[in-house]
């Protein structure tokens, strides 16, 4: 994968057959086209989590696989302050393959450090991602991530995810989207049981209409071949922090897993409370409740919860308004 900056060009590598690893390797040409001579350097940073091969896909027929490779960076941007890239992975947590997105920072002042997350489906298997930005100047961390999927009950196809962050707080991804479901298995070579799968995905903004895509994905045909599909996406480039105008805090923090949420509401609504973990799991399963106008509170009782850093969401049922708090299990 290639980052571009005009002080120069970063290359990003693995060690893609690795079992178990957390290094990213980051390759650094000087200067660009005009330059007459360039001086190339070696960075080597280090993830929080680790990335692995992961295991072959299902299809929902036995003894049909597909095949998912190895752990190679497959896609990236560099903006301004960070860079994104996506990679294929072992997900430990739901031991199937997933996804793998590293998010980096300091490339300009060579302090380097990458923030990963595993995003990961109960129901499916992911592979081969592609990420583009949809960054503006609230949401500089903004991105949508393309990849394929398969599993047991669901022919390949394509999907989406989106990708938000505000300032201080973890990432947060929201549920995949399906751009096209498959219609078949894929059985190309009928000798073989482990099929080459969609390793072809690409995403790109496009930079004439905000927060629109355009992605080229694969899908198992009826006829047992791999399908190609182009398709345009719209998101809804938002993320609430409304913490910041006093709307929801959480006591104490950090905590054990007993807390108190804090909601300010200038009229009566029922909210909906889920948790997600850093990698996108749901912990807290929509939990309703109904509050009146000024100060309400809520106890939320996570124990037997891993410790780690967890986002607390609140959907307010009345105007579809979302906010977002972080807590620190201890």
């Amino acid at each position: 994968t290639v980052l571009t900056q005009d002080d120069g060009m970063y290359l990003l590598s693995v060690r893609p057959s690795a079992l178990e690893n957390d290094t990213l390797f980051i390759h650094r040409i000087e200067g660009n086209a005009k330059s007459i001579t360039s001086d190339y350097s070696l960075i080597i940073a280090k993830a929080n989590i680790k990335y692995g091969v992961p295991p072959s896909a299902y299809q929902p027929a036995a003894g049909y696989r597909l095949q998912t490779n190895d752990t190679r960076v497959l896609s990236g941007f560099y903006t301004k302050d960070h860079f994104q890239y996506v990679q294929s992975t072992y997900v430990p947590i739901s031991k199937s393959s997933g996804l793998f997105h590293g998010i980096g920072t300091g490339l300009a002042k060579r302090e380097y450090a990458v923030e990963a997350n595993y995003i990961y489906n109960d129901s499916f298997d992911m592979a081969y991602p592609s990420i583009t930005s949809t960054a503006n100047e609230q949401f500089t961390a903004s991105s949508v991530i393309t990849a394929s999927y398969s599993s047991k009950e669901h022919y390949p196809g394509t999907l989406v995810i989106h990708h938000n962050q505000s300032s201080g707080l973890a990432s947060i991804y929201s549920k995949p989207a399906i751009v096209k479901k498959g219609e078949g298995l894929i059985n190309t070579f009928l000798a073989d049981s482990i099929e080459r799968w969609g390793d072809y995905t690409a995403i790109q903004t496009k930079y004439n209409e905000q927060d629109k895509v355009w992605l080229c994905g694969s899908f198992g045909k009826s006829n047992s071949q791999n399908g190609v599909w182009i398709g345009e996406v719209s998101i809804k480039n938002e993320l609430s922090i409304l913490v910041n105008e006093n709307k929801m805090r959480l006591g104490p923090s950090p905590n054990f897993g007993n807390f108190v949420a804090f909601v300010n509401l200038k009229e009566a609504a029922e909210l909906e409370f889920e948790c997600i973990s850093r990698e996108g799991k749901q912990v807290l399963k929509n939990k309703k409740v109904q509050m009146y106008q000024g100060e309400n509170q809520i106890r939320i009782d996570l124990t037997g919860v891993a410790a780690g850093i967890y986002i607390i969401k609140a959907h307010n049922q009345a105007n579809d308004e979302i906010f977002y708090q972080k807590v620190v299990i201890q």
